[in-house]
């Protein structure tokens, strides 16, 4: 059992059986940072998309449980892996679309980009500037973030194509250089049985 496994079933949308491997990861101490951010998004997308949830089957019980999974996730992967920048920038980012994070406030570009600078800084943070002037080299970058999501396509990848698909900017960037695609969501093709997750938030506690 390894990542890239938990990452291969997260991609096919795979959810009650990866979200239990990713657990699995996380408590055997073998999570790379890409496991405890997958494993947030999962949880995040469960509180705020009522269409994600319906469609992956994930019951009233998970999802009442979700809010909390998310940040315990996300304390613990910066916990295990505290200089790694994206895990930190998804912390902040839903911190930020919280109401109830009195301190919080929408990520802005500018605050974004420190994250993309960090020497092990990603072009992730990105999807906080499509709504400003883009760089020849911001967009160079978003190219290349539609490339990478696009072939890979988690839970966490499908949530910043929709980004990118929903701005204007971006959008027509990537239709201009010939990136844009059709959305190829691979639960269309899943031959499994889709299974009833059911599980209390004690289980899920560290």
């Amino acid at each position: 059992m390894d990542s890239r496994l938990a990452i291969r079933m997260d991609a096919r949308d795979m959810l009650p059986e990866v979200i239990h491997l990713y657990e699995e990861l996380i408590d055997s101490g073998r999570a790379t940072p890409d496991v405890f951010i997958n494993l947030a998004h999962i949880y995040w997308q469960a509180v705020t998309d009522q269409d994600f949830t319906a469609w992956h089957g994930l019951n009233d019980e998970f999802v009442a449980s979700a809010f909390e999974m998310d940040f315990q996730t996300l304390r613990r992967g910066m916990l295990d892996w505290p200089d790694n920048p994206e895990i930190r920038f998804w912390w902040d980012y839903f911190a930020g679309c919280c109401g109830s994070f009195s301190h919080a406030a929408p990520m802005s570009c500018r605050k974004a980009r420190r994250f993309i600078e960090h020497p092990e800084g990603n072009n992730v943070p990105l999807i906080c500037c499509l709504s400003g002037t883009l760089s020849d080299s911001d967009r160079d970058s978003i190219v290349e973030l539609y490339q990478v999501c696009n072939k890979t396509r988690t839970q966490k990848n499908k949530f910043i194509l929709r980004m990118l698909e929903e701005s204007k900017v971006a959008a027509e960037l990537l239709a201009v250089v010939g990136k844009d695609s059709p959305r190829q969501d691979a639960a269309a093709g899943n031959p499994l049985p889709r299974l009833e997750l059911s599980l209390r938030a004690s289980e899920f506690s560290r």
